[in-house]
């Protein structure tokens, strides 16, 4: 039963560690243009016709974006893109013809767990699976799949940093002669057990 708690124990801090670093980037970095410090790309012909393919967040009444660009730094990637007639219907509101900038977010690591979308027309941001955050928007419409591969990412990164740390604890106690459970002084010592906890004497 004591393993079960163990193991609980480190899935719990693992979640927790992955939404902290998730939301930890997007609210330390912010998504907005201003804030981001980016590594930029062209969104590829694959990626925008996978953007495209989610008609219940957009309708573009023209083909393809001719904008497409891709802004990412840790934990965070943003999907920039616009039209070359800057027209398209959101959330049911016709967008003019001043521009509009559409953007997909997303933030976690190792992989992408959360996403949603931002939109901006005459300087009004409108949001969807997203919290406007100052001139920021954060994400939080789930990727269930990677949730769960980071969440377990982050709990082996943990547990191995736990049992490691203990490991090399053990080691260094027994190199210089103390109990590696309490750290006794066993120098001079000639039980097999250590005389303070109890626990068999392990020669270094």
């Amino acid at each position: 039963m004591k393993r079960y708690r163990v193991i609980l124990l480190f899935l719990a801090l693992g979640i927790i560690l992955n939404l902290m670093v998730a939301f930890g980037a997007a609210m330390v970095f912010g998504i907005a243009e201003s804030k981001l410090p980016t590594w930029e790309s062209e969104i590829t012909p694959t990626e925008i016709r996978a953007l495209m393919a989610e008609q219940t967040l957009v309708d573009w009444y023209q083909h393809y974006p001719i904008l497409g660009k891709s802004v990412s730094t840790f934990a965070i990637r943003r999907l920039d893109l616009s039209d070359d007639q800057s027209r398209f219907t959101r959330g049911g509101i016709m967008a003019g013809q001043t521009g509009p900038f559409l953007s997909q977010l997303h933030i976690g690591w190792p992989m992408s767990c959360f996403q949603g979308w931002s939109a901006e027309q005459n300087l009004l941001i409108t949001t969807d699976q997203a919290i406007a955050f100052g001139d920021a928007s954060i994400p939080y419409g789930v990727k269930p799949m990677a949730l769960i591969i980071n969440s377990l990412t982050y709990a082996l990164l943990i547990a191995g940093t736990v049992f490691g740390f203990r490991s090399w604890r053990r080691f260094i106690r027994r190199r210089h002669g103390r109990c590696q459970h309490c750290n006794y002084d066993l120098r001079g010592n000639d039980h097999a057990n250590c005389p303070e906890c109890g626990t068999e004497v392990t020669k270094a």
